[in-house]
């Protein structure tokens, strides 16, 4: 059990805007300024209009003192209650052009030139007694200090007050639905049976545990399978712990699109669906950057990540727990385009396959309810009520002494790990449980949180069998790059057994001559013989090195089939061996694979 105190913040701060600067005044209407009269003047000055009424809210800078500016906050026109930061450099900049950003975003300004030199004085002396830290991404803050949401909320722990200065085009998404009970009842409590359902909310609630558990700076799971199967369920239902929309974000998105989204759910949750809308290199340069955590060094990033007058030169940086669906493995929609990835490019992102059990992505159902109608309930209720899981979930995480989640994660993976993963198995399949094992441990702690409503062990339990159809997918426990190797090899023979291996028969055939003659095959591979009454596939050893194992080293192939007994060696322990070919009247240097690799 993790203990934790309260994260509600206390600041006897008193008045925290500062007296208007000389000349101005602040009435209902607005802001007016009358300049002083001056010596010789026959008339005193005439008092104008300058803005609508606006206040000071804080002073802001980041960790390091940089970037100062000045958070104003207004109700506009409408009735919406509007917040804008000005950065205090912009303040050398011509008065219109400050007067011009903030009548766009609903503060009217006076056109009077007169007006703007007035506005921008007013802006740089009139300032609030009190002073924030500013971050320009969400989520873990100030070595996990605070945690902020993308609609600008909250969760600390101490007196420091941060502030997000980014103003997210999505950030109304985050504004909480419906109870917290309701939530459990309608959503939580009916995956409960359901594996995927259960990991789908185990994978949601892992966002803010990367920074305690993980040196890497994002994971990713990727479900696919035939349509209409559940899967935009399961990212629905993921999401509802932290937001809603009436849409899911697709891959089909320009690069600073990503990054702004990667930015916006940093520490939560990135979804996206359908990979078949974009294009096989796209999604792989999108899906290496989001798990990477860095996009691209650019002059500057896109208003909609910055307000206008705030420019970036570095690179944008985030944690990104990313969850996608579509009707191809990312493997086999980059194959598509020839792609091919590597093992530690494979682990960023886990494909899953969503079982076709009759019900899809639903294992059980509730009496007399189809798959169809049960995903749209679980849908209707995900628009009902989200965010207060993830809101309940940050306040005890935050709560808690960070040295504490931390161990107790650790613990649990570690758990998850000498639960499921067989003795032998490679490090790519521990790094994969050790994914697979934070998600675990999440819906573990929401559940000790008393968020999720779920018995103890539900989620090690549900994750622990998805583990295990993905490990039984993958086909072995051995390295990636070795089951790659075999499976190429594979292929060739099954594709091309027949028509590319010439059929010289048996060792009897051969001994009384049959198989002389050289048969006419297009770009041979080899010959196919039969030996011991088992069939074996002879490569030549260019067709070996240059096709068999194109793109790998051809004696590192030749060892992993070899090891499995599927490459037979010859007399001196070698690879290759020397064969004679009736037909070609002399011996050639063959590597023997038995026709035994087609069973796998």
């Amino acid at each position: 059990m993790i203990e934790t105190e309260s994260t509600e913040q206390s600041h006897d701060e008193g008045p925290t805007v500062g007296q208007l600067p000389r000349g101005f005044s602040l009435e209902a209407d607005g802001i007016y300024y009358q300049a002083a009269k001056q010596e010789g003047d026959k008339d005193k000055p005439v008092k104008h209009w300058v803005c609508m009424p606006f206040t000071p809210l804080a002073m802001l800078a980041d960790r390091e003192g940089n970037e100062p500016s000045t958070a104003i906050g207004w109700v506009d026109a409408q009735g919406n209650v509007k917040q804008y930061v000005i950065p205090r450099a912009t303040l050398h900049e011509n008065g219109a052009i400050i007067a011009k950003e903030l009548t766009e975003r609903g503060l009217e300004v006076d056109t009077d030139p007169d007006s703007h030199r007035a506005f921008k004085r007013l802006i740089t002396n009139w300032k609030s007694t009190r002073s924030m830290v500013s971050t320009k991404i969400c989520g873990w803050a100030d070595n996990e200090v605070a945690f902020i949401l993308p609609n600008g909320k909250m969760f600390a722990r101490g007196p420091t007050e941060f502030l997000l200065v980014v103003d997210f085009k999505n950030k109304q998404d985050y504004i909480p639905r419906g109870s917290l009970d309701e939530w459990q009842e309608s959503i939580a409590a009916r995956a409960v049976g359901n594996d995927y359902l259960v990991l789908a909310l185990c994978i949601a609630f892992a966002g803010p545990l990367l920074r305690f558990a993980f040196d890497s700076v994002g994971i990713g799971f990727h479900f696919y399978g035939q349509s209409r199967k559940g899967k935009s369920t399961l990212l629905i239902l993921a999401r509802s712990v932290w937001a809603w929309s009436e849409t899911l974000e697709t891959w089909h998105a320009t690069a600073v699109g990503l990054e702004t989204a990667a930015v916006e759910t940093c520490d939560t949750l990135t979804v996206r669906d359908e990979i078949n809308r974009v294009e096989s290199q796209t999604l792989f340069d999108a899906a290496y950057m989001l798990t990477d955590g860095r996009g691209k060094d650019r002059g500057t990033v896109a208003k909609t990540l910055h307000s206008s007058a705030i420019a970036r030169q570095d690179a944008l940086t985030w944690r990104c727990n990313l969850l996608s669906s579509g009707e191809q493995s990312i493997e086999q929609k980059l194959a598509e385009s020839g792609i091919q990835i590597k093992q530690g490019q494979r682990a960023r992102v886990i494909d899953l396959l969503v079982t076709d059990n009759g019900h899809g992505a639903f294992q059980r159902l509730p009496d007399s309810v189809t798959a169809h109608d049960f995903a749209d309930q679980l849908k209707d209720a995900a628009r009902r009520c989200h965010g207060r899981a993830g809101e309940r979930f940050l306040e005890r995480i935050v709560a808690a002494a960070p040295e504490t989640v931390e161990s107790v994660l650790k613990a649990d993976i570690a758990k998850f790990q000498r639960d499921y993963v067989p003795e032998g198995a490679d490090s790519q399949v521990i790094d994969a449980a050790k994914r697979f094992g934070l998600c675990a441990a999440a819906g573990e702690l929401a559940a000790c949180f008393g968020v999720l409503n779920w018995p103890k062990d539900t989620a090690f339990v549900a994750v622990g069998r998805v583990f295990k159809r993905w490990l039984a997918a993958r086909g072995s426990i051995g390295s990636g790059e070795e089951l790659d190797a075999i499976n190429q090899v594979r292929a060739i023979v099954e594709t091309h057994g027949s028509s590319r291996f010439e059929f010289c028969g048996s060792q009897a055939d051969r001994s009384m001559g049959l198989h002389e003659e050289l048969q006419r095959t297009n770009n041979r591979l080899g010959f196919r013989v039969v030996e011991d009454d088992e069939t074996e596939y002879w490569f030549l050893s260019e067709t070996w090195k240059n096709e068999a194992c194109k793109g790998r080293d051809p004696t590192a192939v030749a060892k992993v089939l070899a090891d499995r007994g599927w490459l037979i060696k010859n007399e001196r322990d070698q690879y290759a061996s020397s064969k004679y070919i009736p037909a070609l009247r002399k011996s050639v240097r063959v590597y023997r694979v038995r026709g035994a690799i087609l069973e796998g």
